[in-house]
């Protein structure tokens, strides 16, 4: 009995290491198997000539694709395994719309209007209907004009009495009106003073309100400055940079081949992007060739550049910074970190 139990136990140990070895397999076939791409780049002095086209596989091509943009249209295309995607639709061949909607358009109409006949023979029907009830309708004319007239003599009566005490209101008026000549003035005064009041409130408000946001502008100047000028931040920081570097080149494309030809109306503009170039051009100086115009508006040029990416690159930086006690710690201050 023991030497069958040591037996499954035996079996079970070499399915999971078989399946543990498995899964190692695949993750180093998807960390190592390089994402290949390429990229092609065109354009002569218009928006209308530029053309491009990028293209990568994965997987020993069993992922591929591509996208391209010619005479201001855009085509792409996606394949996984057996499975096509693209922007002219299925490897199938299938429309996106169902293919028997006439047919059943036909049907829906024609029940549509079936029951519109029916709706005529009951209109006929309704018609005597309709004759009584107008003529009940005359019937009631005479005692709705009686209603008019007597409504009209109620408003003419109410208006008689608005006139006679729209008389006897201004003489009313008039009497109070000497006595309130000088209530009004120290009304009016009074409402003076209080506009006064209201301006001293609202500058006296908006300058304490400016030295508050002064005050809190300072005190988050020092407190950024305690939180950069912190050696175990700083530390951090030179560390994300050095890793970062290290990443972009094993990133960077293997082959390249670019010709730039640009200007502007403006020769201050050339210059300032020829400055902004400059900073990148240690890293792409070796296969790019750029000629500023200062004198003309100029974009012409072509490019090629195709590469390799691994998955496994950022895998090792990430586990670089992640390995790091200066960048752990700081992390965490980040998220602590308020203004």
């Amino acid at each position: 009995m023991l030497h069958i139990i040591l037996l499954i136990l035996k079996i079970l140990g070499f399915l999971l290491l078989g399946i543990l070895g498995l899964v190692i397999l695949l993750a180093a076939v998807f960390l190592i198997s390089p994402v290949v791409y390429r990229a092609d780049v065109s354009v002569d002095n218009s928006l209308e000539s530029l053309k491009g086209k990028f293209r990568f596989h994965w997987l020993f091509r069993l992922i591929s694709g591509s996208f391209s943009y010619e005479d201001g249209t855009f085509e792409w295309s996606l394949r996984a395994a057996w499975k096509r995607f693209g922007s002219g639709g299925t490897a199938d061949g299938s429309m996106s719309g169902p293919v028997g909607t006439g047919a059943a358009e036909r049907k829906t109409k024609a029940k549509e209007r079936r029951p519109a006949g029916k709706d005529k023979t009951a209109g006929e029907k309704q018609i005597p209907a309709e004759k009584e009830d107008g003529a009940a309708a005359q019937k009631q004319i005479p005692d709705e004009k009686e209603d008019r007239a007597a409504a009209q003599k109620q408003i003419s009566a109410a208006g008689s009495d608005k006139t006679v005490s729209k008389k006897w209101e201004p003489a009313a008026t008039e009497k109070k009106s000497g006595s309130t000549d000088s209530e009004t003035k120290k009304s009016f005064a009074g409402r003076i003073g209080d506009k006064f009041s209201k301006i001293q409130e609202k500058i006296k408000y908006t300058i304490q309100k400016i030295c508050a946001k002064i005050k809190a502008l300072v005190n988050t100047k020092e407190k950024m400055e305690a939180f950069l000028k912190n050696e175990t931040h700083q530390n951090a920081f030179r560390r994300v940079i050095k890793e970062t570097r290290r990443l972009l080149r094993f990133l960077r494309p293997k082959k390249a081949d670019i010709k730039v030809e640009f200007g502007f109306n403006d020769p201050a503009h050339t210059g300032y992007l020829l400055a902004g170039i400059s900073l990148i051009y240690p890293m792409i100086g070796e296969f790019t060739e750029l000629q500023p115009d200062f004198e003309h508006r100029v974009l012409r040029g072509q490019g090629s550049v195709s590469g390799k990416i691994r998955f496994l690159y950022a895998l090792v930086f990430a586990l670089c910074i992640i390995a790091d006690k200066n960048v752990r710690t700081t992390f965490r201050h980040i998220r602590k970190f308020k203004l």
